[in-house]
C-alpha cells in the first residue's frame, strides 16, 4: 500500500507524524512541569505557614513574659487551648492529615509536635496558680516560666525548624 503513494504523500505523511509525536511529548513534559510547578508552590505556602506559627508562638510568649512581669496580673490572657492557637487550628485540621499523606516522611515529626504544644499552653494553668500565691511568690513564677514555659517553646521551635528542613 506505501509503494502506491507518491514521495510527495510520503513526505508530509512523515512530517505530520513527526509533528504529533513531538506535541505529544510537548504536551507531556509541559504537564509534568505544570505538576512540579505546583507542588513547589504547594511546599513554599507550606514553609511560609510554618515559619508564620512559629512566629506566633514566639509572640505568644512574648506577651505571656509582658503580662508576667506586670505586678498587678493575676490571671493571664493568652491562649491556653492548644487546640485554638492558630498552630493547633493547624495541626488538628483535614489540611495537616493530607500534608501527612501527601508527605509520609513528616509524619513522625508532626507527632512528635503534639505533646510539647500541648504542654506549652499547659503551663499557663501553673503559671496562674504561682500568681495566685502573692507578690512573695514571683520568683517561683519567672523559675517556672523559664523552666518550663520556655523550654517547651523551645521544643516546639526545634521540631517546626525540623519540618521546614524536611520540606
Amino acid at each position: 500500500m506505501l509503494a502506491k503513494l507518491t514521495l510527495k504523500v510520503k513526505i508530509v505523511g512523515s512530517f505530520i507524524i513527526l509533528a504529533l509525536v513531538l506535541s505529544g511529548f510537548g504536551i507531556f513534559f509541559f504537564m509534568s512541569y505544570t505538576d512540579i510547578f505546583t507542588e513547589q508552590h504547594n511546599l513554599n505556602k507550606l514553609l511560609d505557614l510554618i515559619h508564620d506559627l512559629e512566629i506566633k508562638h514566639l509572640a505568644w510568649a512574648v506577651n505571656l513574659n509582658t503580662s508576667l512581669m506586670d505586678e498587678k496580673t493575676t490571671r493571664l490572657t493568652v491562649e491556653r487551648d492548644p487546640h485554638k492557637c492558630s498552630l493547633g487550628q493547624w495541626y488538628y485540621s483535614e489540611e495537616r492529615k493530607n500534608l501527612q499523606s501527601r508527605h509520609p516522611k513528616l509524619a513522625s515529626l508532626l507527632g512528635q509536635l503534639e505533646e510539647p504544644h500541648r504542654k506549652l499552653h499547659g503551663t499557663v494553668g501553673e503559671l496562674e496558680r504561682h500568681l495566685g500565691k502573692g507578690e512573695e511568690n514571683r520568683g517561683q513564677v519567672f523559675k517556672y516560666f523559664t523552666g518550663e514555659t520556655v523550654k517547651y517553646l523551645g521544643e516546639v521551635r526545634k521540631i517546626l525548624g525540623e519540618i521546614q528542613s524536611q520540606v
